[in-house]
């Protein structure tokens, strides 16, 4: 039941205030590392108040724990737990407040594993990531099958409405894949996208939903250059389809724009020059296809996609069958593309073709000659530093 794992550690923590034992005050437990090992990494975010030089930055562990680096620049420059956020919490997203940059959001859980990694919803910090608090989501109890709560949060974003900051949030469903007879779903009653105007004290959850009444399950969430939120779905427990891209101008009515047919996870990215312009990498029937569109999605034509120098992983399916799981895309602003699925590619010229960054492994004679990184595999995150687009961190399941 790690659905209830938070209530479990505050019960602990009570008692621990109350008694003695191994690891209070007077007998404390003292790190002894290793303080460079990492595991899956989806979340990224550089400190928006390190403005100096942007070297600082936090990474959320699927494994447990929101992180932070001094200086990323720095090899020797080690990763420290942030406190208030346990150690154990699945962290999948992180944002901040473009009108106050001292409010971050995290969200937690992951959905595209299916139970590895059982979030409790969004937590807040209004000191910078000092402390943290829990705003919205977790454990509500057991309907039958279902567990109820929110659980997953895909993704969260924070719109600047005027001067009022909006909170966007991706809350997703998944079948709990540790239980059998029957299947349990956590959180089936609470999916669609939710905001939230006043810093997380209050959310609505907004009408994206399928023609039988029932919310649809979102993915990701996009705002463009004239501020409009973009969102796209995921298949939902009961195979569903995904691949819908959603439009809204308020930010409280959305339009369906347009449909992937037999997409099931799909992540959009808008190019910050032209609204317009559009890409989508996408998993189609178990295989990952990259799309692009110049009407703001109105019309789109499938991508050409990258061919990976591992003959291990087919010419058509980059993230080799993998797409539901680790799928990546983001752009610069010069409009270069960057994709990951086993490994991480860029395209200068808007996909025709694409140049392999990395490489998992030098099993071959052919990928031992090729002269580009070893990185880990599966693809996850790709983040741009602020002041210096030249410079990228990414995430994988290898960590930063």
């Amino acid at each position: 039941m790690p659905e209830r794992l938070w209530e479990i550690k505050q019960d602990l923590s009570y008692a621990r205030a109350v008694g003695r034992g191994v690891g209070d005050e007077t007998n404390p437990w003292i790190d002894r590392g290793p303080n460079n090992g990492g595991g899956r990494t989806r979340g990224i975010l550089f400190d928006p108040n390190d403005t100096s030089d942007y070297n600082r930055v936090f990474a959320g562990g699927v494994s447990g724990g929101l992180w932070v680096n001094e200086d990323i620049t720095n090899p020797n420059s080690s990763w420290s737990l942030v406190e208030g956020v346990d150690g154990s919490l699945a962290v999948n997203a992180i944002t901040y407040d473009p009108n106050d940059p001292q409010v971050l959001y995290i969200g937690t859980g992951e959905s595209y594993t299916s139970g590895d990694a059982v979030g409790s919803g969004i937590w807040k910090s209004s000191d910078g990531g000092i402390t943290w608090q829990n705003v919205f989501g977790g454990y509500d109890g057991v309907s039958g099958n279902n567990v109820r709560g929110i659980f997953y949060i895909n993704d969260v974003v924070a719109r600047n409405n005027n001067g009022l900051t909006e909170i966007y949030i991706a809350v997703a469903s998944a079948i709990f894949r540790y239980s059998d007879n029957p299947r349990q779903s956590m959180g089936r009653e609470s999916i669609g996208v939710y905001k939230s105007a006043d810093g997380g004290a209050n959310w609505t959850r907004l009408d994206i939903k399928r023609s039988n009444g029932a919310y649809k399950n979102p993915n990701d969430l996009e705002i463009d250059s004239n501020n409009n939120i973009w969102v796209t779905t995921t298949r939902n427990i009961d195979e569903s389809p995904g691949g819908d891209i959603y439009k809204s101008t308020d930010g409280t009515n959305f339009t369906l724009v347009n449909t992937i047919p037999n997409a099931r996870r799909t992540e959009l990215e808008i190019s910050v020059n032209n609204p317009d312009l559009m890409w989508v990498a996408a998993d189609v029937n178990g295989k990952a296809d990259l799309f692009k569109s110049i009407d703001g999605f109105s019309t789109f034509s499938k991508m050409n996609e990258p061919d990976d120098a591992d003959t291990g992983i087919p010419t058509e399916d980059f993230a080799r069958e993998q797409s539901f799981y680790d799928l990546v895309i983001e752009a610069d602003s010069n409009d270069n593309l960057y994709v990951g699925g086993i490994n991480l590619f860029r395209s200068t010229d808007g996909g025709n073709s694409w140049s392999q960054l990395t490489k998992w492994q030098n099993g071959t004679p052919e990928l031992a000659a090729l002269s580009i990184s070893l990185v880990h595999a599966d693809q996850h995150a790709i983040v741009f530093r602020p002041n210096n687009e030249n410079e990228i961190v990414v995430g994988n399941d290898g960590g930063i």
